[in-house]
């Protein structure tokens, strides 16, 4: 079980709960962020309980000083099945603009590198992202299979498979009836339609390996006054 070696510590609860694993952004900057992975990684919890406290409080203090700036919309990247340094030896450009203004990024799993999972929490102002089927034992040890978040009163769901397209609509709604959104990969097919128990599926496609379809893609949508708004699908540049 994901958090077992740190049974008992501050951070062990966190783990275990799914709230760092859910939402490892709260590590700010590069330095600290590895700072913390790496005492985590070694066992060490009273150790990284220690640097993630001072992270959270200064995370939280940064947090309230800016919140009268703060637009009400909540901005959302969508993006799945990365597969690097497979199909790809960085996220293309674009995308890591996209990171920059998003308020929350979303990653439906197929990582398959942990370095390009450390780069994004570092870089997202806040990372809900789960495993995938390519995804190996480290990358299970911090992410969970399925995250579950509310987002601007919405309430978002994300996991890597969803099965065949035949029959996705009713079992999604039996699997995840308290859900709004369902963010999922696997396919490498962008998808958006809503099922009819009223829940929306969207899969961003992949940004490294568009298989039979004529182009990468990825997502982005706007949450605001507690509705999705328009989800809009961007089509990557053919590879040179």
């Amino acid at each position: 079980m994901a958090g077992a070696r740190f049974a008992g510590s501050w951070l062990g609860n966190l783990i275990y709960d799914g709230l760092l694993r859910v939402d490892p952004g709260l590590c700010r900057g590069w330095s600290e962020h590895k700072a913390v992975l790496a005492v985590a990684r070694k066992g060490d919890a009273d150790e990284a309980a220690s640097l993630l406290r001072d992270q959270l409080a200064a995370f939280l203090d940064g947090s309230s000083r800016r919140s009268g700036n703060r637009r009400t919309g909540v901005r959302l990247l969508l993006v799945a099945d990365t597969h690097l340094p497979k199909r790809a030896k960085d996220l293309p450009e674009p995308v890591w603009d996209e990171v920059a203004t998003a308020d929350v990024v979303v990653h439906a799993g197929d990582w398959v590198d942990l370095d390009t999972f450390d780069a994004l929490a570092m870089h997202s102002k806040r990372l809900v992202a789960v495993y995938g089927n390519n995804d190996g034992p480290e990358l299970r040890a911090w992410l969970p299979e399925v995250a579950r978040v509310t987002l601007g009163g919405v309430r978002l769901a994300v996991v890597h498979e969803t099965g065949d397209a035949k029959g996705r609509a009713a079992r999604c709604d039996a699997q995840y009836p308290d859900a709004d959104i369902l963010v999922f990969g696997h396919s490498h097919i962008p998808w958006d339609s809503t099922t009819p128990g009223g829940l929306r599926l969207l899969n961003p496609g992949s940004l490294t390996d568009r298989r039979r379809q004529p182009f990468c893609t990825y997502q982005t949508a706007e949450i605001r006054d507690g509705q999705l708004g328009d989800v809009e699908l961007h089509e990557l540049p053919p590879k040179g």
